[in-house]
């Protein structure tokens, strides 16, 4: 359905006779022209003229009061006490039209500086330009964005329909009937709608007067062409390039110039710390190997929460769950309430997202005992990231957690981040009402995990989990000193213990996941006494490895004693006697291991 057929009416009617004042007695009367969809004001309206003025502003030459006013509203010069100064935007703007070779006198590399100017606002998050951008999203579902951008006077039209008079707003008519915008003759439409009512004729000749200057419409074409451009893919914007009754706007703009600079404004700038890169790793080995200890150095110092997988683990002990709370009411009386409980994910991310100069960390351990699926849900996606760390796909979150969210993140930065996300990855705009319904990693927030190659998995992982992490392997490596196995008054090497029995681990299961680490047990000054030795160490090697391997060959197994010379297999249970370990047996096993003495 096309727009007008809803617009004649009273409602219509009133709108525009409170937005422009009666015109046959304020003929020159001002009103407000609504949602701008370029930056320029008055005069200045070709960024050719914007270098001279800022090559004058470097040059401490001054320029007209004017000039000064419409460059501040283009948010190219603030303001200080006493001077005109440029901004951060002017800079950088001015700083890549130099570095890009546009010659900045060529009326053929205007659109090249308008489209340079559109990325360096959106890469800096400038709200005027950043709102644009946002409207143009809109335009382009309302109507044909090229046919609007051949008729200048329904750009301008458009933007004068967006304000709200008296709670009501045309444009979000519009929007929420998901009504066409049809940009030809939109204005004779109109006035053929209210041909019986001269006041809002006049009304309406009056917003037309807007564009009857010459140098008007083209400035505002330029400057949606290339919002067009910015928000199409590459594939769309080359199709503009090469259309032929663009050619007038796009000047020397070529193919080449629009791949270039997507390829250098593809990174995002939220306000982050450019120097972190988010990581997902896992650090893996076999167990007592340190790999815990690795994760727990790159965290050190750093906000972080720390969860170990087993097989209960899901998604809501992970991310965040409802709790009954027992509270009492106005009368006294017990009430049963249930209140949503964040848990490590969620606590984390929202520390994160707070403050975006730190790193925080997720620490995982044991990774491979809980069902990863189940755990991560749709959460995993949010795991591919791009060459900055943030992640490659926004997904959406349940209302319990969109609320929670609201709660604890509603300010400024996390909602500007959220917008610029999505329309750096989705190329589409956010609505304010749902910026808490979309969830991302944001740079400065890594993913720490580790996991034994000896544990058999109760939940293996999947090749599209397991590729979305970086693997480091912690290999076994013997400190310098030494800790000493206090058995039967005799001082033993554990360091020379753990390289002979990998030895042999490593002969019976042609493997290294079952070898043990030097840090397999905790020693306590130094020293690993032999209840730990024994029923941590020595039952661990025979229960998963050596019981199966009795009848083979000897050298090869740690369980075995020396009978005169020869070696016989002995079993675990041998190791003890009715008063509990036998340390002359233990001494024995050691003793046939050839372990040194200290």
């Amino acid at each position: 359905m096309i727009w007008n057929s809803l617009m004649s009416g009273e409602v219509f009617s009133n709108w525009i006779k409170n937005l422009v004042p009666n015109p046959t007695t304020s003929s020159n009367a001002n009103f407000t022209k609504g949602q701008a969809l370029d930056p320029f004001e008055t005069s200045l309206r070709v960024t050719k003229r914007y270098t001279e003025h800022l090559t004058n502003i470097e040059n401490s030459v001054d320029i007209s009061g004017q000039s000064c006013v419409d460059l501040s509203k283009a948010c190219i010069l603030e303001r200080n006490d006493t001077e005109y100064v440029i901004t951060p935007l002017g800079k950088s703007v001015l700083q890549k039209w130099r570095e890009l070779g546009i010659d900045n006198n060529s009326n053929d590399d205007e659109f090249y500086r308008v489209f340079i100017l559109i990325l360096e606002a959106n890469r800096l998050n400038i709200s005027k330009y950043v709102d644009m951008l946002s409207f143009w999203r809109e335009i382009k579902g309302a109507g044909d964005p090229i046919q609007l951008i051949n008729n200048p006077s329904s750009l301008y039209l458009i933007g004068v329909l967006n304000q709200k008079i008296d709670d009501f707003n045309p444009w979000e008519l519009i929007q929420k009937n998901h009504l066409q915008f049809e940009p030809i003759d939109t204005i004779t439409q109109l006035k053929k709608a209210y041909q019986n009512d001269s006041d809002v004729i006049a009304r309406i000749e009056r917003i037309e007067s807007i564009w009857q200057n010459d140098f008007r419409p083209k400035g505002r074409q330029i400057f949606c062409l290339a919002m067009e451009c910015v928000l199409s893919e590459i594939d769309d914007g080359i199709s503009i390039i090469n259309t032929q009754n663009m050619n007038h706007l796009m000047g020397n703009f070529s193919e080449e110039n629009l791949d270039s600079s997507f390829e250098n404004y593809s990174l995002l700038n939220v306000g982050q710390n450019t120097a972190l890169v988010g990581d997902n790793r896992i650090f893996y080995g076999a167990p007592g190997t340190g790999k815990s200890t690795e994760a727990k150095k790159i965290i050190s110092g750093c906000p972080f929460e720390t969860i170990t997988f087993h097989p209960a683990t899901d998604y809501s002990s992970f991310v965040g769950y409802y709790k009954p709370i027992s509270t009492k009411n106005d009368n006294d009386e017990h009430e049963i309430q249930y209140s949503f409980q964040a848990q490590h994910f969620l606590r984390i991310y929202v520390k994160a997202w707070k403050n975006l100069e730190h790193e925080h960390y997720l620490l995982i351990e044991e990774i491979n005992r809980g069902n990863c699926a189940k755990i991560f849900g749709d959460i995993f996606q949010l795991l591919d990231r791009d060459e900055q760390g943030f992640s490659d796909y926004i997904i959406n979150v349940d209302s319990d957690i969109s609320e929670y969210l609201k709660e604890n993140l509603d300010e400024d930065k996390y909602k500007n981040a959220i917008k610029a996300l999505v329309a750096n990855k989705n190329k589409t705009s956010l609505a304010d009402e749902d910026l808490f319904s979309v969830i991302a990693l944001p740079n400065n927030l890594s993913l720490l995990a580790t996991m034994n190659t000896s544990d058999q998995s109760l939940f293996p992982m999947d090749s599209a989990f397991k590729r979305r992490w970086n693997w480091r392997y912690i290999p076994i490596s013997t400190p310098t000193g030494s800790i000493i196995l206090n058995v039967n008054g005799d001082n033993y090497d554990w360091f020379d213990f753990v390289q002979k029995a990998n030895k042999k681990i490593a002969v019976v299961t042609e493997s290294e996941d079952k070898k043990i680490g030097t840090y397999f047990v905790r020693p306590k000054n130094k020293e690993i006494d032999i209840d730990t030795f024994v029923n941590k160490v020595l039952f661990y090697l025979w229960n998963d490895i050596f019981k199966e391997e009795l009848g083979g060959e000897e050298t090869n197994n740690v369980f075995v004693i020396d009978d005169n010379g020869t070696l016989k297999p002995t079993f675990y249970s041998e190791l003890y006697n009715l008063k509990g370990i036998d340390e002359v047996a233990v001494q024995n096993l050691l003793e046939a291991n050839e372990i040194s003495k200290i």
